[in-house]
């Protein structure tokens, strides 16, 4: 008798965890952020620096400064997630680990190119 093919993760299932881990973590903090009650001021004081901004200044603020690293999180996630397919037999495995390799690599990428900035 011979043995059945391994069971493996599809690439496609295991980029959808990924971005789906992406996604619940992108949620988790904006929640978090939006339950911290702000502190009372008079609308007519803007004293403070970013104190009278619209919300709207905050959003396109965190599009430019988390675009680049949600770019290249896709990429490198689309990079690993075949390698962590075939290798897994659980999709679920196999996107968790793809996005940990993908954080890992984009990080340290990020802080390089922070560190070779000064």
């Amino acid at each position: 008798m011979t043995d059945p093919l391994p069971v493996r993760a599809s690439v496609g299932s295991t980029v959808l965890v990924a971005v789906g881990l992406y996604v619940s973590i992108g949620a988790a903090l904006i929640i978090g952020d939006l339950s911290v009650p702000a502190a009372p001021h008079d609308p007519g004081d803007c004293q403070a620096m970013f104190s009278c901004l619209p919300t709207g200044f905050y959003v396109g603020m965190a599009i430019v400064v988390a675009g680049p690293f949600l770019i290249g999180l896709a990429i490198v996630t689309a990079i690993a997630a075949p390698f962590a397919a075939r290798r897994l037999s659980s999709p679920i495995l196999a996107g968790l680990a793809s996005a940990g390799v993908s954080l890992v690599i984009v990080g340290a990428a990020a802080a390089v190119y922070l560190a070779s900035r000064r």
